[in-house]
């Protein structure tokens, strides 16, 4: 699948835009502060429905404007049309022109993948951000996974409410037959994380070596206190630490309290690793899983490239222009500058535009 067209009104800093896009290569360029990054923002809004950092929404409402609109239209096995639409607080989303009835189902369809100078985060930030990177990861390849996540937030939130609450005996049935339920969806989440750092492991080899000629190797750890071994053993542990989580007044067990780790000869990167290594690490992670969704279902998300060059040496940005060159992957690339690099590689099969204070030109 790839973004043939979008129709940008009043988001962010761009006041009205009507783009029509390269099946492989786009890239823009132009000086920090004039939008490239907010135009990347629309593509991944409209297939993530929510904004890149954590804000609200309608704070992506141009400046004294009342809503804003993005229209874009996708060619795959069939064509799609996505219209979304925020007015303050009210979002109205269209896909080929009925409402969304199954988000899983949208989001499925329309995968991105994101680089950005806050990558960094996916290591050096708290455990929800390497939660948060994982979960996507594997809801791109197994549809269902959103699903899961989603009765797990569910029978959390209910535990957590219930703990909060003095338990009269119809409260305590109720929070035991929550608890069943609340340790089948544990295991398997916790099965599903574990058989997609296994999967996705031989990608990550290749590519650190290729990336990285041989100087960087990692391992990806999955860190928890927990026993998933068996359904039968975390509901017994999970009962047992009752009178615990009754005075703390929430769960402390479960998929909700793991994390990630990333090892190189034995030390975490996160508290070993330089601001390089980290860099590389994440870039060879993404890397990965592109190859690794592709080896599974066939197809690729679209690729955001957020100012990444200037975070690479020569060779490793050689590396990466190979790779897209070679992928048929559409990505679309944000730059300060014409790096000579790519118009070597690329030559005429890409499409270029200049973005200079909100407003995005074609540029020949």
């Amino acid at each position: 699948m790839y973004l043939k067209s979008i129709k940008i009104l009043n988001f962010r800093n761009i006041s009205e835009e009507n783009l029509t896009f390269h099946p492989k290569m786009n890239y823009f360029w132009g000086r920090n502060g004039n939008g490239k990054t907010n135009f990347l923002e629309s593509i991944y809004f409209t297939s993530n429905l929510k904004p890149i950092r954590d804000l609200l929404s309608k704070n992506l409402i141009f400046f004294q404007e009342s809503f804003f609109s993005l229209y874009s239209e996708w060619v795959g096995v069939k064509e799609d049309r996505v219209s979304i639409q925020l007015n303050g607080d009210k979002k109205q989303i269209l896909w080929n022109q009925d409402s969304i009835k199954n988000v899983q189902e949208y989001l499925y369809n329309f995968k991105t993948m994101l680089f950005s100078p806050d990558d960094l985060l996916i290591i050096k930030g708290e455990p929800e951000k390497r939660r948060k990177f994982f979960d996507k990861s594997i809801f791109q390849i197994s549809k269902n996974y959103y699903l899961l996540l989603k009765e797990y937030e569910h029978f959390l939130k209910m535990r957590n409410q219930l703990l909060k609450e003095p338990l009269d005996y119809t409260k305590k049935q109720l929070l035991d037959v929550i608890d069943e339920k609340f340790s089948s969806t544990s295991i398997s989440i916790f099965k599903q994380r574990v058989q997609y750092i296994k999967k996705v492991t031989p990608f990550l080899d290749d590519i650190l070596k290729k990336l990285t000629g041989g100087e960087l190797f990692f391992k990806i750890n999955y860190n928890t206190e927990f026993d998933y071994s068996s359904e039968e053993i975390f509901l017994k542990n999970l009962r047992n630490s009752f009178f615990n989580e009754s005075t703390r007044k929430r769960t402390l067990s479960g998929i909700h309290l793991d994390d990630f780790s990333f090892i190189r000869d034995g030390k975490n990167i996160r508290n070993f690793g330089s601001q390089g290594e980290i860099r590389l690490s994440i870039l060879a992670l993404k890397i990965a899983h592109i190859n690794y969704i592709f080896h599974e279902i066939g197809e690729y998300p679209i690729l955001l490239l957020d100012d990444l060059f200037s975070e690479l040496d020569i060779n490793r940005k050689e590396y990466l222009l190979k790779f897209l060159q070679n992928e048929k992957a559409q990505t679309f690339i944000t730059s300060t500058e014409i790096d000579n690099s790519f118009l070597e590689l690329f030559s005429e099969n890409f499409q270029k535009f200049r973005v200079m204070n909100g407003k995005i030109d074609r540029d020949s």
